[in-house]
């Protein structure tokens, strides 16, 4: 995604992505990549970006990285209107590129796209371009010649924009040099600990006058707990589910209207070929490696040629269990397996193979060999199944409705919780007119987190009845506060003591914060650190070859280290305990990489791409209308 390497990928990595858009997109069964659609998510000057065109993109995207994402809920939620927001992001790069060149007449000429095509290497037989094997591939994918040769033109423009800024970002043998000292050197780092405790000083004179002005300055900090009485009914969702008749009428629509649920899934019969990449470590950002590339490669072709699946299975798969037994996986239900690979299965065609699925693990090629079609279950002989269903669901509704019609009446007669202990038929219990903490003694009800969080709100604050809280499983409390005192402060006698602490502390926190200052310039003016240390009566730490990478330190820790310099070699870091830590610059030492200067050279410069593309894009979006309809992105 364009837009993500602009902000986050660096190098090799970030070119990669961005020139490498070409046929592999096609063969790999993305093969409506460049369709259009009538719910338009963007308009980009007068060209029409498609919500179905943008949906295509964002799902291939979301299943290459599945394993990546969160598995909570919410925070996959929002990764997921992330992603999709990036991929409308590249769309639109990618549309103001496309308007660029073809107003620059950055032109692909026929021989070039020409050559493009014969050479490349899925459309080759023995070495030599093979038109029908072209055709066969195309047509698989739903394209024929002519719009193939649209999509491609169109990428190979492209890439050649993205080429001609990356061609000519380039540095200097000098900077180059000056750079990989830079990104590679590490440091020497002595440091020294300090703490507001140190200048604590319970011996100073505070005076009656500077307690009394702290306690007016400060008075919410010593208001007195607010003493509750609260009135409360209990209830269990068990009071709300009665015996539930159940009739073969109600049972039969109830069948029938989740048919789905009581419905075998479609099944086929697969086999499958397998290659694992060398050394089976994995693939990066799911590439194959060359050997493993060159045989499915290989493979493809020969199934092309017509060759036997099972054969291919016995030539060339790595399962071993699987390679005994033909490459037979049995029968295989929708869900069973990961979804880019359910997905290929239940798009194939029974007697086909699939197109080849990378995995972090390897490439698979199926063969669909036989479909069982679903089959529905017969009522009769799933009665008692139904029954317990039907059960469950009429209990989840009652209870539902009956939590709707007890919220209603809570609210409507918010002043009273009598309406609610009447609908109920329950009894109302009091607490005692006492601080929270001692209620939560009377009952385990207000202990609860959830309870608590709603004793706070503003209006429960003001008597009015609680919504709904369930403090425990399948139980649940209404509640209303009858009585709570007024806002009380401590007697200003019965704190002074405390507000004396608090007073040394406050004076500690400025005393600290002008040493550390006087500190940092005395050091930064050539005095010894050695000496500070022996004056402080501190040890001094040392970090040795620091990193700008370094894990085992905090990150402002890092980030100040490497903004030292020989002629201002110290600073501090402020903690937010209180603490303080007193950096100072030992030892530079010149960074020198494993890498060739050829490598240096690419990835400098290659970074250095990246920025220009990115600068570039911006200018093209400062100088476009581009119009984003977010309802529609987010539905």
């Amino acid at each position: 995604m364009l837009q993500s390497i602009r902000e986050k990928a660096t190098g090799w990595i970030a070119y990669i992505i961005i020139i490498g858009i070409s046929i592999p997109f096609a063969f790999w069964g993305i093969d409506q990549y460049f369709a259009g659609g009538t719910n338009t998510v963007a308009i980009v000057d007068s060209e029409k970006i498609s919500n179905e065109r943008l949906t295509l993109i964002y799902r291939d995207k979301l299943k290459e990285l599945k394993s990546v994402m969160s598995d909570n809920p919410e925070e996959l939620n929002l990764q997921e209107k992330i992603l999709k927001r990036s991929v409308l992001d590249d769309l639109i790069d990618n549309t103001l590129v496309k308007k660029f060149s073809l107003e620059n007449n950055l032109n692909v000429s026929d021989k070039i796209l020409a050559n493009d095509i014969q050479n490349n290497k899925f459309f080759k037989s023995k070495g030599s371009f093979d038109y029908e094997k072209y055709e066969m591939i195309l047509q698989r994918q739903g394209l024929d010649p002519s719009m193939y040769e649209s999509i491609r033109r169109e990428e190979i423009r492209n890439n050649l924009f993205f080429s001609s800024i990356m061609n000519t970002s380039f540095y200097s043998t000098q900077e180059i040099e000056n750079l990989e000292n830079i990104k590679y050197e590490t440091r020497d780092i002595a440091s020294i600990n300090l703490s507001y405790q140190d200048y604590q000083d319970f011996k100073e004179n505070i005076t009656e006058k500077e307690i009394k002005e702290f306690y007016e300055q400060n008075k919410s900090f010593f208001l007195k707990p607010k003493k509750y009485k609260i009135e409360y009914v209990l209830f269990e969702k068990s009071d709300f589910i009665n015996d539930i008749e159940v009739s073969t009428e109600a049972l039969y629509g109830f069948y029938e209207n989740n048919i789905d649920k009581y419905t075998e899934k479609e099944q086929r019969k697969v086999k499958q070929i397998f290659i694992k990449n060398k050394n089976n470590e994995g693939f990066d950002d799911l590439e194959t490696n060359d050997n493993a590339d060159k045989k499915v490669s290989t493979i493809v072709e020969q199934l092309i040629e017509g060759k036997k699946f099972e054969d291919l299975v016995f030539k060339y798969s790595d399962d071993e269990l699987s390679k005994n037994k033909n490459g037979e996986l049995g029968w295989i239900s929708k869900g069973d397996l990961k979804q880019d690979l359910d997905k290929e299965i239940f798009k194939t065609k029974v007697n086909n193979y699939s197109a080849p699925i990378k995995t972090p693990n390897g490439v698979y090629i199926f063969y669909i060999d036989k479909i069982k079609e679903p089959v529905i279950k017969d009522f009769n002989l799933i009665k008692k199944t139904i029954s317990d269903d039907f059960k469950n669901f009429q209990k989840v509704k009652k209870f539902n409705e009956a939590s709707e019609e007890l919220s209603n009446i809570a609210f409507e007669t918010s002043d009273s919780i009598l309406p609610v202990a009447e609908y109920l038929n329950k009894n109302i219990t009091e607490t005692r007119n006492d601080v929270l903490s001692i209620i939560s003694k009377e009952t385990s009800v207000f202990k609860n987190e959830l309870v608590k969080q709603e004793l706070s709100k503003a209006n429960v604050q003001n008597g009015t009845n609680s919504n709904i809280v369930e403090y425990e499983s399948g139980r649940y409390v209404i509640f209303r506060i009858k009585e709570s005192s007024e806002n009380n402060f401590k007697e200003f006698n019965d704190v002074k003591s405390e507000i004396k602490t608090l007073i040394v502390i406050q004076n500690s926190i400025k005393k600290i914060d002008n040493k550390m200052k006087d500190y940092i310039s005395q050091l930064n003016n050539n005095k010894s650190l050695e000496k500070l240390s022996k004056k402080l009566k501190k040890k001094i730490k040392y970090k040795k070859q620091l990193k700008r990478d370094d894990q085992s330190v905090p990150p402002d820790f890092s980030n100040t280290a490497f903004l030292l310099s020989k002629t201002k070699p110290a600073a501090f870091i402020e903690k937010s305990t209180g603490e303080y830590e007193i950096l100072y610059l030992k030892n530079i030492t010149a960074g020198v990489s494993d890498l060739s200067d050829k490598s240096l050279s690419n990835m400098f410069s290659l970074e250095l791409g990246n920025t220009e593309i990115y600068s570039f894009l911006r200018n093209l979006r400062n100088s476009s209308d581009i119009v984003i309809y977010n309802d529609k992105l987010n539905n």
